[in-house]
């Protein structure tokens, strides 16, 4: 083989090699966008379970509540806003009155 046929060969091997040097490259830039995607999806996926979780302990709390009222409003007459049994027969100003509704707890919160 004479020298140039070798030079022709080399030169070919050299451009394949700079071809998957390229190709490995954009590879490990693509590689390493998707770690940082996977990273953030998995950061958000923190915050919305944990906002899922806060949303769950709300409906709990306000389905625990409304049991409560509930139970409480079927075990009770209904009063007077003084705490007098309601009489729809009596016309006075006193029931007539409007209800006032009970003082929610700070402790609750929405």
């Amino acid at each position: 083989m004479e020298i140039s046929n070798w030079e022709s060969l080399m030169q070919a091997s050299q451009e394949l090699l700079r071809q998957h040097v390229v190709k490995h490259k954009e590879q490990a830039e693509k590689l390493a966008h998707s770690d940082l995607l996977m990273k953030d999806l998995w950061v958000e996926n923190a915050k919305l379970m944990a906002a899922l979780n806060a949303t769950e302990q709300r409906v709990m709390h306000l389905d625990n509540l409304l049991k409560f009222h509930m139970n409480h409003h079927h075990h009770h007459p209904p009063t007077s806003p003084h705490g007098c049994p309601n009489n729809n027969n009596n016309n006075n100003a006193i029931s007539s009155a409007p209800l006032s509704l009970p003082h929610q707890s700070s402790h609750f919160h929405i």
